[in-house]
């Protein structure tokens, strides 16, 4: 059931519109935001997704999907509802926003929380921020993120007695995907950097111990950072903030904090060190560094602080005996919550098991975990369809030759196939270098409307009108073909994979051996199974219908439920008088895999033309190698019905063998002809 299902049965009428916020993860910079200090935290995919409508009362009336809970909120009253078990939170962000002149309007929203309770991860920031945009665009008030994450943090601050800092709010509110946050918690001055984490995920690991920052050792902790920082002041520091302290700067008042006020002043100093040396390693992709500052923090955190515990010290522990780990340290306020680690990609499923184990061995119960991904903080699901839509149109411009005067007319075709009649181009992120999150994006808008469809055939439909037309294309790689063969075909392969008829993606996750007699074996993951027996008639069948095979051209542009090639594109070639076509294999078993198919529909055989065919096609892509399977009656990935060959950019392992005979041609004198020595037989 979609959130706007919910809402309906919830509140028995639609929703208006659809918000969210994000939790967030902070990399590094713990327990520094509320002395000053700078912080790198990143926004989650995990959220806080608020359904809304106005009500036409002055009524807040707030609900949950994930806990059996209701509340109403008299916004002339905002004040009243501190003791709330649940909403006090949300009443807190109405009682700052009226206080901060918001016009406020009579709303039900509904909230679907996806950001673990007690995780440190701040689920109540999320809620916090998705609550105020929901009632900040309700009641028709300017948007300034930066505005609502302060107001969110008073909220916190004065509504509901938690003495948190600016960066949880923050991060939630102004995130940006595949970036974290550099703020300075002191002005409020902040800038995206980029997080390129390339082999390397982060894997967050939940202890699963609850926390409550009220209840907890929290505010003690900022007493006593407060402390120092007033005796550094008396002693003629110059400073405004303990941040601004260097860890030196305190050994000479080290008698007068005393031992456990200068082990807190001290993390704050070293950790704002690490901050500034983290922030140097990501931007020249150290992540080694990176990954050793992490596990310096958490011991800062142990043993300085002391805001970690058996908990999350045994999830660091566990991650330390993993060497696909390079990193790991708690992260939120403590007392409970999670780790994050800096894992290899390929093994974070290894790691998981490993620590998970660890952990329950040492603590008696099971952790939890959690792959993150970076996203964008605040995100207005009513205007997510026109990212999405201008992503797209900017993507085939920079990837698929889309031309600027094109983009328009684009766009139309894009909104028809979508349903979607309004659209105002909205800030996009950086262009991906595939369409994947795009398409995925779309396919989220639509499935949140409730509007049922088929998520590949829609995806080529949308690819199909981004793309150029068939003769566009071919007069491109004509071009490209006048430089030279292969920076035609370098164009053409990277535009079949980036129309996504190629599909990298899935193709990347085959599984490839390489063995010591130089036979290659790939575990193809790609490619959808088909049931033999319903491929071997398909494959036999020659049909009288349109299009004749699955490999004909007319299938350029074609589509029905099920079967779809949209956006194929294919080239034309004369090969020895005839007239043959080239198109790329969706699921390419090797490197550049394309395929070249007569454009007449006759069954594949192999005669002393074939020969002439192949030698003619490597004279026209001398890079390329190019071979037929034999014409035998067995099922495979071969359409026998129609003559074709199989080529690519690739140096195969038959291609690296010798002869087991060496066959005399007196029509090919200049040419060496024999059977390989491989295991099943085979010609070159």
């Amino acid at each position: 059931m979609t959130l706007r299902e919910k809402f309906k049965e919830f509140f028995g009428e639609q929703a208006d519109a659809i918000y969210s916020a994000s939790g967030r993860v902070n990399l590094i910079g713990e327990h520094v935001d509320y002395c000053g200090g700078k912080v790198l935290p990143a926004s989650l995919s995990l959220k806080c997704r608020v359904a809304v409508r106005k009500n036409g009362t002055n009524l807040m009336r707030i609900g949950a999907t994930t806990i059996d809970k209701r509340a109403e909120i008299d916004l002339n009253h905002t004040e009243n509802y501190k003791d709330l078990s649940w909403g006090a939170y949300q009443a807190g962000v109405a009682d700052e926003l009226k206080k901060a002149g918001y016009n406020l309007v009579g709303c039900d929203i509904l909230y679907d929380c996806t950001v673990p309770f007690g995780s440190g991860l701040s689920s109540s920031a999320a809620i916090e921020v998705a609550t105020a945009y929901a009632l900040a665009k309700l009641g028709g008030n300017k948007i300034d993120k930066v505005e609502l994450a302060v107001l969110s943090q008073r909220a916190e601050n004065n509504y509901c007695g938690v003495n948190c800092g600016i960066m949880d709010q923050f991060a939630s509110a102004n995130g940006k995907k595949n970036n974290a946050v550099l703020l300075d918690c002191a002005t409020l001055d902040y800038k995206h950097i980029p997080l390129d984490l390339k082999n390397y995920v982060l894997v967050l690991s939940n202890c699963n111990k609850p926390h409550n920052l009220r209840e907890s050792k929290y505010n003690e902790r900022r007493f006593e950072v407060e402390t120092a920082l007033k005796i550094l002041q008396e002693g003629r520091l110059k400073v405004e903030n303990l941040a601004q302290v260097k860890p030196w700067e305190l050994e000479p008042f080290k008698d007068k904090l005393g031992e456990v006020v200068y082990r807190r002043a001290k993390h704050v100093t070293t950790e704002c060190l690490r901050v500034e040396e983290s922030v140097k390693a990501l931007k020249t992709g150290d992540l080694d560094k990176f990954g050793e500052l992490l596990y310096q923090s958490h011991y800062s955190l142990k043993n300085d602080y002391e805001v970690t515990g058996k908990e999350l010290d045994a999830l660091v522990e566990g991650a330390e005996k993993q060497s696909c780990c390079i990193g790991s340290r708690m992260t939120g306020a403590g007392f409970g919550g999670c780790t994050v680690s800096l894992v290899e990609k390929d093994m974070a499923d290894e790691f998981i098991k490993k620590v998970g184990e660890y952990y329950r061995t040492k603590i008696g119960y099971e952790a939890s975990f959690y792959v993150a991904e970076i996203d964008d903080g605040i995100i207005d699901e009513e205007i997510m369809m026109n990212k999405y839509i201008t992503e797209l149109v900017d993507y085939a411009e920079k990837y698929l030759s889309l031309s600027s005067r094109d983009k328009v007319y684009t766009i139309n075709r894009v909104m028809d196939i979508l349903g979607v009649y309004d659209y105002k181009r909205e800030e996009c992120r950086d262009v991906p270098e595939l369409p994947d999150g795009i398409l995925q994006g779309i396919f989220s808008c639509l499935e949140e409307k409730g509007v049922d469809f088929d998520h590949a055939t829609l995806g080529e439909k949308l690819m199909d009108a981004v793309m150029l037309k068939p003769s566009e294309y071919e007069r491109i790689f004509a071009e490209k073909y006048a430089v030279s063969a292969k920076t035609a075909t370098d164009w053409a392969n990277a535009y079949a994979i980036h129309s996504d008829y190629v599909k990298k993606s899935a193709i990347d996750k085959n599984i490839c051996f390489s063995a010591d007699n130089g036979l290659e074996i790939t575990i193809n993951l790609s490619k959808p199974e088909k049931n033999n027996k319903d491929l071997q008639k398909q494959l036999k069948l020659v049909s009288t219908s349109y299009p004749k095979c699955i490999i004909c051209r007319e299938n350029e542009g074609y589509q029905k439920i099920g079967f779809s090639r949209r956006n194929m594109r294919t080239v034309s070639l004369n090969l020895f008088g005839e007239d043959w076509f080239m198109q790329y294999s969706p699921y390419a078993y090797f490197n550049e895999h394309c395929i070249a198919i007569s454009q007449k529909h006759t069954p594949m055989v192999v005669d002393e033309k074939t020969p002439e065919l192949l030698f003619d096609f490597v004279d026209k892509f001398p890079h390329y190698f190019i071979g037929n399977n034999a014409a035998l009656p067995r099922v495979g990935g071969s359409i026998l019905m129609h003559n074709h060959f199989q080529g690519g950019f690739t140096v195969l392992p038959m291609q690296k063998v010798g002869y087991k005979k060496l066959l005399v041609s007196e029509k090919y004198t200049s040419i060496k002809v024999g059977v390989l020595d491989w295991y099943n037989t085979a010609i070159r």
